[in-house]
């Protein structure tokens, strides 16, 4: 059986006000106006997942565990690690392996990810991790491509796709989504503050695991900040 790990020990500094009371993953999202953290169990719960483990801060996190309590009225197990002080993502992680509440294979999901990705099809994949990410992401800025100095075309908040549209390797931009399969991960690679897209699959790589990439072209948002924020309202 699978178990969710939802990440969300973050302060959600860049929605204050909003989050000075409630933690960004309970921020209410969409026209239902659910909990995210609500939005992502259900998303979980449609490929079949029922056991989940949150990772939080205790200034916020007593919130989250109010509303799911041990999870038994939304029909399944809802376990909790809380942090005293920052420890980095793969730090919160790695403090929950040490307390024994991580089950493999499990799927690290970040509480501020909204997607549509078919988990069905991403924990088919037999790797030791694999990581989700998504080519239609659109940058907030122009771009100018130029040969030696001359501009020969400019690119309009386009797309990494459009970026890169030709190329024989894929691309994409991390959505803050893995499967874990090997539990030297956790184990060997996570560590109080480090971070596991920046350090720990790098770390991997280099040492020869096998760190596969799921290509995904559904709809994501990251409501990390308030343009994205106001996007998800709509979700």
């Amino acid at each position: 059986m699978v178990q969710a790990i939802i990440v969300a020990a973050g302060k959600g500094s860049r929605l204050y006000p909003l989050t000075d009371n409630i933690p960004k993953v309970m921020i209410p999202i969409g026209r239902q106006d659910k909990p995210m953290a609500h939005m992502i169990i259900e998303q979980c719960m449609e490929h079949g997942i029922k056991d989940f483990l949150f990772c939080l801060n205790n200034e916020t996190g007593k919130q989250v565990q109010n509303y799911f309590g041990d999870g038994s009225r939304f029909g399944i197990n809802v376990d909790y690690s809380f942090s005293k002080e920052p420890q980095g993502t793969a730090g919160e992680v790695k403090l929950a392996y040490k307390r024994k509440k991580v089950k493999l294979p499990s799927l690290i999901y970040y509480g501020d990810t909204l997607c549509k990705t078919n988990l069905t099809a991403l924990m088919a994949i037999y790797s030791d991790v694999t990581v989700v990410v998504n080519d239609q992401v659109r940058m907030p800025y122009g771009f100018i491509q130029d040969d030696y100095g001359k501009a020969i075309r400019i690119i309009e908040k386009p797309t990494i796709k459009e970026i890169v549209p030709d190329k024989d390797f894929g691309v994409g931009a991390i959505m803050s989504i893995y499967y874990v399969k090997n539990d030297l991960f956790y184990l060997l690679f996570c560590q109080k503050g480090r971070d596991i897209s920046g350090d720990v699959l790098p770390d991997m790589m280099m040492n020869g695991y096998n760190v596969s990439v799921y290509h995904d072209l559904s709809p994501f948002v990251d409501v990390g900040n308030w343009k994205n924020y106001s996007e998800a309202k709509d979700w």
